[in-house]
């Protein structure tokens, strides 16, 4: 992601709203990939199967714990 960023591109999807959000509030991005992240989980447990939600949930755990991103 890093890479993608430092030469001014983007690979479409959340990270360009999470720039954009850097930009206007100073918000690291890490943080606002783990606020909409949050929030697609929450809208999962009301429209779809809590299992699916939960399978989502760890795998973004996962994914932060070792990685350090999302």
């Amino acid at each position: 992601m890093g890479l993608v960023f430092k030469a001014k591109a983007a690979a479409g999807g959340l990270d360009i709203i999470a720039a954009v959000i850097k930009v206007k509030f100073d918000i690291a991005m890490k943080n606002t990939f783990l606020m909409v992240n949050f929030f697609v989980i929450c809208a999962g447990v009301f429209y779809l199967d809590l299992s699916l939600s939960y399978v989502y949930f760890n795998i973004n755990v996962y994914n932060f714990y070792n990685y350090g991103n999302f």
